[in-house]
């Protein structure tokens, strides 16, 4: 985790974003225990990449620290997501991120 911080102060045209569910505890606890960059967001993603639907999204990260949202969203069920992440996300900015649902074969 401290590597990554010491890389996205060298590189702060680039975003990093860190994964923040279970697996990745330590990391990104480890970060937002430091002041935040503003290249650091963090998506929420307890379905680690496994395309499951949220029933609910967390509240989000300290003030000043961008993050999004993401877990099984896709064209049938976006609008309905966005409902909940707006409600969870309050007044802050939040992103999200698709994509198994958004290829084509």
């Amino acid at each position: 985790a401290e590597t990554l911080h010491t890389i996205a102060q060298g590189f702060p045209e680039m975003e990093f974003i860190v994964q923040h569910n279970e697996e990745t505890r330590g990391i990104w606890e480890h970060l937002l225990q430091k002041d935040p960059l503003p290249n650091i967001s963090y998506l929420f993603d307890e379905s680690k990449g496994m395309g499951t639907v949220a029933g609910a999204y967390p509240s989000p990260p300290p003030s000043g620290v961008r993050f999004g949202y993401t877990g099984g969203l896709g064209p049938k069920n976006l609008s309905q997501q966005l409902s909940k992440m707006a409600e969870a996300a309050g007044e802050r900015e939040v992103w999200t991120d698709m994509e198994s649902s958004m290829r084509s074969t």
